[in-house]
């Protein structure tokens, strides 16, 4: 199925119509049923953010590549996966706290010793 057909399907699927899709995604009706033809469905390309971002329960993998089922597989969200995931979401959050610090002192580190210029070709220069 291409590109142009995965969007058919899941404006039938969400909305029961192309029309419908277009007027949530706040683009012209006549210029989003132009991209719904296999010469012009390169222009969806951009839209597919806009599209996963109304409908969080669409597989990325179907509507970019066709793989898989057009919906994600609907889990419920007991009170032990909300605790596993902020746990996680804590733990991600601290790591990137860490990573940055230590970019801000190996940044500060090259700038004093002035090899920043030499190393990174003036990169830390802008």
């Amino acid at each position: 199925m291409q590109l142009f057909e995965r969007v058919k399907a899941l404006a039938k699927a969400k909305e029961k119509s192309a029309n419908a899709l277009a007027q949530k995604l706040n683009i012209p009706q006549t210029t989003f049923n132009g991209y719904l033809k296999e010469s012009r469905q390169n222009n969806l390309w951009e839209i597919l953010p806009n599209i996963l971002e109304l409908y969080p329960d669409v597989s990325r993998d179907w509507l970019y590549f066709g793989d898989g089922d057009m919906l994600l597989q609907n889990e419920k969200a007991s009170p032990e996966n909300i605790r596993e995931l902020k746990n996680k979401i804590q733990e991600l959050e601290q790591e990137l706290s860490e990573a940055n610090r230590l970019n801000r002192q190996l940044t500060t580190k090259l700038l004093i010793e002035g090899t920043a210029d030499k190393d990174l070709g003036g990169i830390a220069n802008g």
